[in-house]
């Protein structure tokens, strides 16, 4: 019996169940390659901080899995993130949003795998784009990066988030990046972007890359429908440890909702999801109507609930599947520019605000006018099962993109120089 030729994903950790944004896009290329005739593996560097060694053996139950071993919650001394940082500025070539990596010695574990499982193709995270040059040693297979961010305008974007000495660990990272992204992504035989604007923004730094917009997406859900809502409940729906999802937060809590306080008796706003830093733990513990639910198994009955789906983004790269999970759901979205960057656009599928007051009229608009609300989650609906489901997004990829044309583990001559 023939078999099916592999690919192979190496990504930080388990996508299985999808708890933030990187998740969700991990496990829509599990999909779309699974769609193209592949038989899926991963290599892990980490085990999931969240589930039990019982919880995500089911959650990866059927999917051949290798695991490098590295330790969640590593932290390192001082004087090594120190000479970590020197290094940047010196000339090293790795992508220091890998850092935490080095320990697992990355390269030498991806090696052993691919040896091991013989795939026709590798899928990696741009995170570990550095490892490129050694896998191209011994793999002569297709390469392909996933750019869930594009990284260099990422590391610009935190650069930004901090003032004074606080920016030289930023500066010093933005450098490794940009290295490493110029370095290595020519290497790849194609590099997946989420847009157009970050696919432009990885030509700019790297002209050489072949690069191909592959969007993020989301299944669809069982009946959907537009969803009005409750009248006074606002939703937040974010993995809070990551810092731009944090600091967008912080900024609502604190020029968008004592405006809305005043304005809305018994107004609520439901924080969902992990990871909370203390300093947003104790923000949000002493604001008035917030609720902080954390993890949860299911966001069905939050979605019920909200009249509307707040998403406070100032800062980032990428794009927020945050949001087209909200669209998928059928609700009225208030966000930034920043927040819908990325993402397709149709007149009145989503409200756009960048000032705290003009945050705080869209999302008392909302409030005020149940079937505006649910108007604009038809149309949020019909936007995203027209663009951003995975059956659209499968179809565009099978015509746009060369692993299409991988069949038993051969095909492509490799590009890579």
């Amino acid at each position: 019996m023939q078999m099916n030729p592999r690919a192979l994903l190496l990504l930080p950790e388990s996508p299985y169940p999808p708890r933030c944004g990187n998740a969700l896009r991990d496990t829509q290329q599990i999909y779309l390659l699974r769609e193209m005739g592949f038989d899926v593996c991963l290599a892990l560097m980490m085990h999931r901080h969240d589930l039990t060694p019982d919880e995500e053996t089911q959650g990866l139950a059927g999917i051949t899995t290798r695991y490098a071993g590295v330790q969640t919650g590593f932290r390192e001394s001082l004087a090594a993130t120190l000479w970590r940082k020197v290094s940047y500025v010196l000339g090293s070539d790795r992508n220091a949003f890998a850092w935490w990596t080095e320990q697992a010695k990355p390269a030498s574990f991806l090696a052993r795998v691919v040896a091991d499982l013989d795939p026709a193709v590798v899928v990696m995270r741009s995170l570990f784009v550095h490892l490129l040059p050694e896998l191209g040693r011994t793999f002569p297979g297709m390469v392909i990066v996933d750019c869930h961010d594009a990284d260099v305008h990422l590391a610009e974007e935190m650069v930004k988030t901090v003032s004074g000495l606080r920016k030289l660990g930023p500066w010093a990272n933005l450098q490794a990046v940009r290295r490493a992204c110029r370095a290595h992504l020519p290497q790849a035989d194609e590099v997946w972007a989420v847009s157009d604007q970050d696919a432009e923004r990885i030509r700019r730094g790297v002209p050489t890359a072949r690069i191909l917009v592959v969007p993020s997406g989301l299944e669809q859900v069982p009946e959907p429908r537009a969803r009005s809502g409750a009248d006074r409940t606002v939703m937040i729906v974010a993995n809070y440890g990551y810092g731009p999802n944090a600091r967008g937060v912080e900024w609502l809590l604190a020029n968008v909702w004592p405006a809305l306080c005043q304005s809305i008796a018994g107004i609520c706003l439901d924080l969902v999801g992990g990871r909370m830093p203390q300093q947003l733990q104790r923000l949000a513990s002493k604001t008035p109507g917030v609720r902080i639910h954390g993890l949860v198994p299911s966001l069905d009955s939050f979605y019920e609930q909200a009249g509307v789906v707040a998403v406070p983004i100032l800062e980032g790269s990428g794009t927020r599947l945050k949001i087209v999970d909200a669209w998928r759901h059928g609700k009225a979205v208030v966000t930034t520019t920043k927040g819908v960057e990325g993402l397709p656009a149709r007149d009145g599928a989503f409200a756009v605000a960048d000032t705290a007051s003009g945050f705080a009229e869209a999302i008392e608009t909302l409030l005020h006018q149940r079937e505006r609300r649910r108007e604009m989650g038809l149309k949020a609906l019909d936007l995203f099962r027209s663009t951003l489901s995975f059956e659209v997004i499968a179809e565009h990829l099978k015509r746009s993109s060369t692993v299409a044309n991988l069949e038993g583990g051969q095909g492509l001559t490799p590009s890579r120089t």
